[in-house]
């Protein structure tokens, strides 16, 4: 879904600004010049845009009102269609149509037809709060220019302070905010998700990081807020009741998850770098998930459960 989100990003930076430079919008995005090129030979192909070079790696719409008349027309805005479609059911927003300028007809239209088959009900998600809203500036600045940070950080009574800390992206993850940084810390390699409701404070320094492309990897490619950004991945196989099973067929529930056996129970395979990973899915899913490899694994599960008895 991230390169979709991209795409439709892109689409809305060149509807506003009638075309764009290379360079500028891979910042901006944090993508890297050739996905942008490859993002324009998109537009040109299904959405017949057709740009114009104006400079070294900047273009220009050759009819700036192509993507006016895309987005008012109700005729040609039909391929439009299923992107929003995809949108609205995979993330529940309909305010991503604030987006683009839409005309209001279209986008009454759009969203009348959708909410006539669709109810997203997504878990409560976490609000930021008021005074957040500076704080959130300070970090795009931070992310997009690459500045040395400075952040005080309350998870708890005790204030953190992370110095030289590089802030990478804001992340929203299982219905919370986060901010991914680097820091100095030998510990997970310095990676750190930090609450962004729990920062109180952030000061940009004016000396600028170069990028680290093993974090970037791993923001764009980690399993769950538990995944170890510097830990070495093994197998772990679970069996799943019959009960339960058919949750397990119709959905991953890590995107590692394959089924290595289906005869009514299921023995299904995941590949993580912590534990946690898997105590914490197989603590969700009690008493219908156990864990057979590796077999420590299953006993500090069942430690965890005696423990919480104890404390009964």
């Amino acid at each position: 879904m991230a390169k979709l989100e991209n795409l439709i990003e892109f689409l809305s930076y060149v509807n506003r600004n009638k075309g764009f430079c290379t360079k500028d919008v891979a910042q901006l995005f944090e993508l890297t010049p050739r996905t942008i090129q490859r993002y324009k030979k998109e537009l040109e192909i299904h959405f017949k845009i057709h740009f114009y070079s104006v400079g070294k790696g900047c273009y220009e719409i050759f009819n700036p009102n192509a993507l006016e008349d895309l987005f008012t027309n109700p005729t040609k805005s039909k391929q439009l269609e299923k992107v929003f479609e995809i949108l609205s059911i995979s993330l529940g927003n309909n305010d991503l149509l604030e987006q683009f300028n839409i005309s209001p007809k279209l986008k009454n239209t759009l969203l009348k037809k959708h909410q006539e088959v669709f109810k997203i009900r997504g878990y409560p998600f976490e609000e930021l709060e008021g005074n957040k809203k500076g704080l959130i500036n300070k970090l795009k600045r931070a992310i997009i220019y690459k500045y040395y940070s400075e952040i005080t950080y309350t998870p708890s009574d005790h204030p953190v302070v992370f110095k030289q800390a590089k802030p990478l992206k804001i992340v929203f993850a299982e219905g919370n905010w986060y901010l991914a940084i680097l820091t100095k810390e030998t510990l997970n390699g310095g990676f750190k998700f930090l609450r962004i409701n729990f920062i109180e404070n952030i000061k940009l320094h004016p000396q600028t990081f170069q990028v680290n492309y093993k974090a970037k990897e791993f923001i764009e490619n980690f399993q769950s807020l538990f995944s170890s950004f510097d830990g070495e991945y093994f197998e772990v196989k679970v069996r799943i009741d019959k009960e339960i099973s058919r949750f397990f067929r119709v959905k991953k529930h890590l995107p590692s998850q394959k089924i290595i056996k289906d005869e009514g129970d299921l023995i299904l395979s995941y590949t993580i770098n912590n534990k946690k990973e898997i105590l914490h899915l197989a603590k969700k899913w009690l008493p219908h998930m156990r864990i057979l490899e590796p077999s420590y694994l299953q006993e500090e599960l069942l430690e965890m459960i005696r423990s919480f008895l104890n404390k009964r």
